[in-house]
């Protein structure tokens, strides 16, 4: 995203993939899980769990979610 580059790049395409599986791994694919830490992250923007993703950051993820 700092370089400029595409969501739908091929490279960023498969990050995301491997975004997903993490997040699947870590909720038990449970869809409520995702959407409690989701609404958490919203409620509570630069919480130290965040790890450096911030929301313009996670637009871009979801965004380049849509080219999976």
């Amino acid at each position: 995203m700092e370089k400029g580059t595409p969501p739908e790049n091929p490279e960023v395409v498969q990050l995301t993939k491997r975004w997903n599986e993490l997040t699947d791994k870590f909720t038990g694919g449970d869809p409520e899980i995702t959407k409690a830490a989701e609404r958490f992250h919203a409620e509570n923007p630069n919480n130290p769990l965040q790890y450096g993703v911030d929301g313009e950051l996670y637009q871009y993820i979801k965004k380049a979610m849509t080219y999976i």
